[in-house]
């Protein structure tokens, strides 16, 4: 975590927390701030299984299928994507899904005419910071489409933003493999996921990304000023079923507060948020 002390980097121990009440907080000298943003759109749903193949019973996946091909990872994460009654594609809504977007942070401190930008050159680039995968999972699942000599354990049902999802090195690509009781499985359940998103980060350099949230000490009088714009594409394999809007929170003393400006996003390709606060 990155905090700052106008321009001086020091620890910080508190964490930003979505379900805080909005308030003007109480100003008793120093006062940590904190950014951090989501980005929400609709996406489609997955069932998701990890499957290792154990033709010999020993209860340890294979390294090679039944026709001697090797199989790497030898767990897999599959997926299949959840239809409704029509066949159609089920769609939720995502607590945050994983988006890059720019930053930039400056502090108008007190007394002062000329705000100071506290965030780096990298963070600028709406290709940088990336917003928080979603997190939300169902239990609820049908069984996983597996026979011998292959092992499935359900994972449960998670969205197509989910880490898990995103991240699946299965990557069967129609080549598939025949069992011994069932006919060829080709590349139905990949997993629409690119692996090679990282971390969520926000602010720092290409060598050292910050963890979100960022902090940064006010002083009474000081404004802080957040800009950002959410990048025009998504992750690779990031499948959404609409535009995305990025959000952004800010929380001083731990609590979350009013800022002057938007602080969330319009639907449109690139859209930003520009937002600021005086500590008063």
């Amino acid at each position: 975590m990155r905090t700052r002390a106008r321009l001086a980097v020091f620890a910080c121990l508190v964490i930003v927390s979505l379900g805080c009440t909005t308030e003007q907080p109480q100003q008793i000298g120093a006062q940590v701030a904190q950014v951090a943003f989501t980005t929400q759109s609709g996406v489609y749903q997955y069932d998701v299984w990890e499957r290792y193949i154990d033709a010999d019973l020993d209860g340890v996946p294979d390294q090679f299928d039944p026709q001697g091909r090797p199989i790497d990872p030898p767990v897999q994460v599959q997926c299949r994507q959840v239809v409704d009654a029509a066949g159609l594609p089920t769609i939720v809504s995502a607590e945050s899904i994983p988006w890059t977007h720019s930053l930039e942070i400056l502090l108008l401190a007190n007394g002062e005419t000329d705000p100071v930008v506290v965030t780096t050159l990298d963070a600028q680039s709406d290709l940088f910071n990336l917003t928080p995968y979603d997190t939300g999972r169902s239990s609820s699942q049908p069984r996983p489409p597996c026979t011998a000599p292959e092992v499935c354990t359900p994972l449960g049902r998670w969205s197509g933003a989910a880490r898990i999802v995103m991240e699946s090195r299965y990557e069967d690509l129609g080549r598939g493999y025949t069992p011994p009781n069932g006919p060829a499985v080709t590349g139905l359940y990949r997993c629409p996921g690119s692996p090679g998103g990282g971390d969520p980060r926000l602010d720092g350099t290409i060598d050292d990304p910050g963890t979100p949230p960022f902090s940064l000490t006010l002083e009474r009088g000081d404004t802080i000023i957040v800009r950002a714009r959410k990048a025009l594409v998504p992750q690779n394999g990031l499948e959404t079923a609409s535009e995305p809007i990025l959000s952004g929170i800010l929380t001083v003393g731990g609590r979350r507060v009013d800022v002057a400006g938007n602080s969330s996003s319009s639907t449109e390709a690139g859209a930003g948020v520009s937002f600021s606060y005086t500590v008063r």
